[in-house]
């Protein structure tokens, strides 16, 4: 036999206060703090579950955030999704998450499933920074931030690594250790934080002399599947010249490592401490291999792209902010 609600009409019989006092004190408004205190433990006690739809119809907040990411399984979106939510659990909030495996049709239909849960808020790292999602999510005014690089719009808010400065560490990182043959893993061409790490790598080169060769920089897919890496082991092949290995990320610093840790690389005798990747995901989740990695210096990007967020959301920040956090390099 199914149990009906327990509404406030309950647990003010129960309490012997009105139901408006209930009400307020649910809500931690204008009651003093022992009535406050009784009646949320009578709650309690009694099971009751507020009515989430009626109190977003008052307030116009659901007290929900969406969070949406390429790849759920990477360290580094678990990372920002571990320190997110437990930002948003501190102030009361709720997340739902969204998996789009980078692909721009999944990404429209988690946006959209998004805005039909009227959830008060989104982060958001989108496949393109600039693409049509983006826009798409522009126009439904609703409160979001894109997080793991700088969109290009002046009226798009943005959290990301400076990823000039990135490249140009990373590469640094390699050549104090004595390399001068340095290939750059980089990721997908057309997107911005690649630009501006080769950039930054490029720069490293010409201050140590050392002439840029394009042959040694090889774009790759942020997917992880088997062409994909067909086609890096082919690259790869194709270079005859290099010691060290700059990576646009930690998880592909971990697939190149057992790339060339193969019979197929057996004559190039590069070890972890040849390669370099971005993210820093070990801070969150110790790995195996230990691989040097660029990060975030002294902030997590998830504490400040939530915190922007949040600030959006309670309208406490109505300038367009495009944060851009310093950088160093981690070695294990």
């Amino acid at each position: 036999m199914n149990k009906r609600k327990v509404t406030l009409k309950d647990i003010a019989e129960k309490t012997g206060f009105s139901i408006n006092t209930v009400s307020l004190a649910m809500k931690g408004q204008r009651v003093s703090e022992d009535t406050r205190k009784l009646i949320v433990e009578t709650a309690e006690e009694m099971g009751y579950i507020g009515n989430a739809l009626a109190s977003s119809m008052r307030s116009g907040l659901t007290g929900t955030i969406a969070i949406i990411v390429g790849d759920i399984a990477n360290p580094y979106f678990a990372s920002i999704i571990k320190g997110a939510v437990n930002l948003l659990s501190a102030q009361q909030y709720s997340a739902i998450i969204y998996n789009t495996e980078e692909r721009e049709d999944y990404e429209k239909n988690s946006i959209l499933s998004a805005l039909r849960q009227n959830v008060d808020g989104i982060l958001y790292c989108p496949v393109v920074k600039d693409g049509p999602n983006t826009e798409l999510l522009a126009k439904s005014n609703i409160p979001f931030v894109i997080f793991g690089g700088i969109s290009q719009n002046p009226e798009i808010n943005t959290v990301g690594l400076d990823d000039e400065k990135g490249g140009y560490i990373a590469t640094q990182y390699l050549l104090e250790r004595g390399h001068r043959d340095i290939v750059f893993l980089n990721g997908p061409d057309f997107a911005h934080s690649s630009k501006e790490r080769l950039s930054g790598y490029k720069q490293a080169l010409l201050e140590a002399g050392i002439p840029y060769d394009e042959r040694k920089v090889l774009h790759c897919d942020l997917k992880n599947d088997k062409m994909i890496w067909d086609q890096v082991k082919y690259q790869l092949s194709q270079v005859l010249d290099y010691t060290g290995v700059i990576t646009y990320s930690d998880m592909t610093a971990m697939r190149l490592y057992s790339l060339l840790d193969s019979e197929d690389f057996k004559d190039k005798a590069i070890s972890a401490r040849d390669i370099i990747g971005f993210d820093h995901v070990m801070a969150t989740f110790p790995l195996p291999i230990k691989i040097a990695s660029v990060g975030a210096k002294d902030i997590k990007m998830s504490v400040v792209a939530t915190s922007l967020l949040l600030d959006l959301i309670h309208k406490t920040s109505q300038e367009v902010k495009k944060i851009v956090l310093d950088v160093k390099v981690y070695v294990p």
